[in-house]
């Protein structure tokens, strides 16, 4: 009876990792943003000093570009497999 495989072995390490990747993607869209606003106070400084030979880069910030790149691939991979677990639990395939 201990020994028994159920839903939870599943559905538990998807929401951690579902958490964990929600927290990470919001982190990391502040970040950005953070980042894009001292991109433009850069350039204010920059057009106060008269310094015209400084590339100050523009940054874009989204939620898909946040939830989706490559530092999020991990994941994505640790959800797919955990689907894939239940999936094959569900179909009796293991347990």
């Amino acid at each position: 009876m201990g020994n028994d495989v159920d839903h939870s072995y599943f559905v538990v390490p998807l929401l951690i990792c579902l958490g964990f990747w929600i927290a990470d993607s919001t982190a990391y869209y502040y970040q950005r943003m953070t980042r894009k606003n001292m991109n433009k106070l850069f350039k204010l400084i920059a057009e106060g000093n008269e310094l015209t030979d400084l590339e100050i880069s523009e940054i874009e910030v989204n939620w898909k570009m946040s939830a989706f790149n490559l530092s999020m691939s991990l994941y994505f991979v640790l959800a797919s497999f955990s689907i894939l677990g239940w999936l094959l639990f569900y179909n009796k395939f293991i347990g």
